[in-house]
């Protein structure tokens, strides 16, 4: 019981900081292929969001991903995120974020970058996060916000739902995607450790062991998947709530699968010893 309140009001923490910290945060809608032109297709993103696929020609080519009029942002300094991937593309391609003014003039910022976030579109990648900051000057606003794929030539960029505008000042990830691996790794390690815990103990035939060890990986895995639904609800980038969503799942359905057969094996022992000790 004592871990059970410890976990809900970790999880209320969690639900109150963190929506207060992406504060101001909106998400920027794709355009549909028809609008974007022939060079669109619907595809779909790392777990099934709708996507975009846009696909390169042998000559260079601009298309308008998302154009957002009066967008809704707090700060002169914000950042656009999102997920891309992209396969076969000839050159250095990039993702580029139009800021229009008004009178004022258009600026633009650029993924050209040789590494992280704001790398270019080159050869080929599976699925990462992108970030297209910009820093204006105070009191300036954005009077629209456009989002284009460059490519120079041959090769498909496929970007995802939610592509996401926060100010920078709130925008604060839970943590980075170097970070989001070691976080990865220990929790993963920490269930495999547990796992071979739970197997020990059963081995062992000591009930109240085993059971409190796989109602120890249930509770873990119920805080990560519901951390992981929180991480998605208010706009945390996918290399946070992808590592939380998995262990989440490990714990509460892999674990939880076992504890319901541990729970039928101890029964029947204790069934069995029953029922030798009523024949002596």
């Amino acid at each position: 019981m004592r871990l059970m309140k410890t976990v809900i009001a970790a999880m209320l923490l969690i639900c109150v900081d963190f929506a207060l910290a992406n504060e101001g945060s909106a998400d920027l809608q794709l355009r549909t292929v028809d609008e974007i032109g022939s060079q669109a297709t619907s595809s779909e993103g790392p777990l099934g969001e709708p996507a975009v696929k846009i696909v390169g020609s042998d000559t260079s080519s601009t298309s308008q991903l998302v154009i957002c009029d009066a967008p809704s942002v707090t700060s002169h300094d914000y950042i656009v995120r999102g997920r891309v991937k992209y396969d076969g593309v000839q050159g250095d391609g990039y993702l580029e974020l139009l800021n229009n003014f008004g009178k004022q003039g258009t600026f633009f910022s650029r993924t050209l970058s040789s590494s992280g976030t704001m790398k270019k579109l080159n050869g080929t990648s599976d699925w990462r996060e992108f970030e297209l900051p910009f820093h204006s000057s105070s009191g300036m606003a954005p009077q629209r916000l456009t989002l284009n794929v460059v490519l120079p030539g041959e090769g498909t960029v496929t970007v995802a739902q939610p592509v996401t505008l926060s100010s920078i000042k709130s925008s604060g990830q839970w943590w980075s995607g170097p970070q989001s691996g070691v976080i990865g790794g220990f929790a993963g390690s920490a269930m495999g450790i547990l796992g071979g815990l739970i197997g020990l103990a059963a081995w062992k035939n000591s009930r109240r062991l085993t059971l409190g060890l796989c109602l120890t990986g249930i509770l873990f895995g119920c805080a990560a998947l519901i951390s992981g639904l929180i991480a998605i609800g208010i706009g945390q980038p996918f290399h946070v709530y992808y590592p939380l969503l998995l262990i989440g799942a490990i714990g509460l359905f892999v674990i939880g699968f076992n504890f319901q057969n541990l729970t039928r094996q101890i029964r029947a022992d204790e069934l069995r010893r029953m029922q030798a000790a009523d024949a002596v």
